[in-house]
């Protein structure tokens, strides 16, 4: 560790009306076992104006320390107060990593704080692991269009920052009697750019990350097959998800494309009809509880990384499995 380096790694805590978004909640998990293998504490980053209830709630999600900027001038997200914001707290504090989660926010935020920092940034991370000998973070990202995997390091500049994609763990509940650090930032009037007249939210009809089942389907299971998937998934109170062939297709529209390219789930179950298991897709759903493949080539490498592996014809096999589910539901 840099002789400079507080020890801590640093969530950046994004939240509305009061309540913590669920893709911050996520890296707080993530955060937990990154700071555990770098053996320091793990503090969340809070903005905005009277919300301290939003800072006890990240002391039950595993936050040692919580740091509660509050100022009228955050009360709404602007992109300079904000960057402000974070950067002197980071200069005053000196964490040895600042971690963000890959939405509007955060992707706007994280490389203006890098570039006020002097450091590097890594955009849309899959994954985090730690190399433990030189106490580096390996943000782990996809790149030539997808077809490799790549891990980037930060060895000579503090912080390491990162945006990582929604989908990279499940919020879990880990009362550690995390403290309240409350933080007055030096902030004025004059550095306000924009003025908010209103704001509302879009009905976010996707919630792939959130599911607890998402049922699949890839270039084997054809437009028919899709029809057939969809059913299930409504039987199951599921999402239903695709591989990028399946969404060139047009069978699943684009927001609903999981992988390398696309969203990054981790529910309880994960099914997947006609996928053949290229890593661009996996990669996409590694983190699911029970994995279920169904494939007519024994082949397939989707079998490699499947709990429960069928070898079929989706077309015989969905049908049958619906009718059943229908029977039982009724029953």
């Amino acid at each position: 560790m840099m002789e400079e380096e507080s020890g801590e790694c640093w969530i950046f805590v994004e939240h509305v009306d009061g309540k913590v978004k669920r893709a911050s909640l996520e890296l707080m998990a993530k955060g937990r076992e990154v700071a555990d293998r770098l053996a320091e504490k793990l503090s969340a980053v809070v903005l905005g104006w009277k919300h301290e209830n939003v800072a006890v709630e990240l002391t039950r999600r595993g936050a040692d320390k919580v740091y509660l900027v509050e100022h009228p001038l955050l009360k709404d997200y602007q992109v300079d107060l904000y960057c402000k914001a974070v950067s002197d707290l980071a200069a005053e504090f000196k964490p040895d990593v600042i971690l963000f989660s890959s939405t509007f926010v955060g992707r706007d935020l994280a490389p203006r704080v890098a570039k006020r920092l002097k450091t590097g940034m890594t955009a849309d991370c899959l994954d985090l692991q730690v190399d433990e000998e030189r106490r580096l973070v390996k943000q782990v990202k996809s790149s030539l269009g997808g077809n490799i995997m790549v891990e980037v390091v930060t060895p000579h500049h503090r912080p390491q920052i990162a945006t990582v994609k929604p989908g990279v763990a499940n919020p879990t509940i880990n009362d550690r009697g995390g403290i309240i650090v409350k933080v007055r930032p030096s902030l004025d009037e004059k550095d306000v750019m924009v003025h908010v007249v209103d704001r509302f939210e879009e009905k976010k009809e996707v919630d792939l990350e959130g599911a607890e089942v998402v049922v699949a389907g890839g270039r084997g299971a054809g437009e028919e097959g899709f029809k057939l998937i969809r059913r299930l998934a409504e039987l199951l109170g599921g999402e239903v998800g695709g591989t990028r062939p399946a969404a060139d297709e047009g069978w699943v529209p684009r927001e609903r494309q999981i992988g390398q390219s696309g969203r990054v789930v981790s529910p309880k179950l994960y099914m997947a009809f006609g996928v053949s298991g290229a890593l661009q897709h996996v990669v996409g759903f590694s983190k699911a509880g029970l994995v279920i493949a169904v494939n007519k080539d024994p082949e397939a490498p989707i079998f490699e990384c499947a709990d429960i592996g069928v070898v079929a014809d989706l077309r015989e096999f969905l049908p049958v499995l619906i009718k059943e589910l229908e029977k039982k539901l009724k029953g």
